[in-house]
C-alpha cells in the first residue's frame, strides 16, 4: 500500500493570455504564497502539456484532439495538477518571491514535469524612478508622519479586481486589521509590453532547467 501523503492540487485563482496567442499565464496560491506560472506554446511537441494549455485558452483550431482539452475546466484542472508537483521545489528558490519572477511549467521530453523562474528587470527599474518619500513629505503629498510597510509582508486577503492590483491586505501574517492595497503587480505584466492590458511576450529565462518527475 502507497502511504506516501497524496498530493493536493492547486486551483488557478486567475488566468490569462497573451496577444501573440502563444503563451498562458495562472495565477496559483497556496496559504500565503502566490506564483504567476506561464504555460508557453510549443511547435515541437503539440501533445506537451503547455501547448495543449495554450490551444484550449486561445481556441487555437487543431487537426488533432489530442492537441488540446476539451474544455477549460479540464484545463484549469491540468495546470493545478502540474504546478503542484513541482510547488515545493520551486519555493525553495528564494528567487521566485520577487515581484518580477514567473514560473515557466513544461514537459521534457520523457513527458516529466519541469520548471524555471524567469525575472524582468522592469519593477526595479520602476522603484529606482519614484520620488524618495521625503521629497512627496516636502511638497504636501503626504502628511509628516506615516508608516511604511515592505511588500513582501503584506498578506492578500482578496483580489478587488480591476486594471493594475486593487486588494484587501493585512500588514503582516499575524495582523487583523484591514487595509486597501492600490499598486502594479509586476509579474503580471512582463517588459517591453507594459502599456498593454495583457502580458505580451515571453519573459527572460534566468537559469538552468529544474527537473520533478511525475
Amino acid at each position: 500500500m502507497d502511504t506516501r501523503p497524496k498530493l493536493v492540487e492547486l486551483e488557478p485563482t486567475l488566468v490569462w493570455g497573451d496577444y501573440r496567442e502563444t503563451a498562458v499565464f495562472a495565477q496559483m496560491s497556496r496559504g500565503d504564497l502566490r506564483l504567476i506560472c506561464k504555460f508557453c506554446r510549443s511547435t515541437r511537441d503539440p501533445q506537451s502539456l503547455s501547448n495543449r494549455v495554450v490551444s484550449c485558452f486561445h481556441e487555437v483550431t487543431v487537426n488533432d484532439a489530442s492537441h488540446t482539452f476539451p474544455d477549460r475546466k479540464m484545463m484549469r484542472e491540468a495546470m493545478g495538477c502540474a504546478v503542484s508537483k513541482i510547488w515545493d521545489h520551486c519555493t525553495e528558490d528564494t528567487c521566485v518571491v520577487r515581484p518580477d519572477a514567473v514560473v515557466e511549467v513544461y514537459e521534457s521530453e520523457g513527458q516529466e514535469i519541469r520548471w524555471r523562474i524567469c525575472l524582468e528587470g522592469e519593477y526595479e527599474e520602476y522603484t529606482k524612478s519614484l520620488l524618495p518619500l521625503k521629497s512627496l513629505v516636502e511638497h504636501g503629498g503626504m502628511p509628516q508622519q506615516y508608516e511604511t510597510v515592505h511588500f513582501s509582508n503584506l498578506v492578500f486577503v482578496e483580489f478587488l479586481g480591476g486594471r493594475g492590483l486593487s486588494a484587501i491586505v493585512r500588514k503582516s501574517p499575524g495582523a487583523k486589521a484591514l487595509y486597501v492595497f492600490k499598486g502594479v503587480f509586476f509579474r503580471r505584466f512582463p517588459r517591453r509590453h507594459s502599456h498593454l492590458p495583457k502580458p505580451k511576450d515571453c519573459l527572460l529565462q534566468r537559469d538552468t532547467d529544474n527537473q520533478c518527475n511525475s
